[in-house]
């Protein structure tokens, strides 16, 4: 998924998946077409990562992690 909204600034124009393996959400920071960056989010939960969407409005970013859908917001 690539992030476009306004909740997160600092991701916008990153790609985002999803890991089942890795137990992450892995985002990719790009340069125009080419990755410059990896991060990997939510490494400490040890949850497998199924499905990754921009939500509606400023961009939440829900996340299924099987028999749970969360949802990562900023802090504050």
């Amino acid at each position: 998924m690539f992030y476009t909204g306004t909740r997160f600034p600092e991701w916008k124009g990153n790609l985002f998946v999803g890991s089942l393996k890795e137990h992450a959400l892995i985002r990719l920071i790009l340069n125009g077409e080419h990755v410059v960056g990896e991060e990997h989010l939510l490494t400490d939960r040890n949850q497998r990562i199924r499905d990754v969407r921009q939500g509606a409005g400023r961009g939440d970013l829900p996340f299924d992690v099987g028999r749970s859908l969360l949802r990562l917001v900023p802090k504050g």
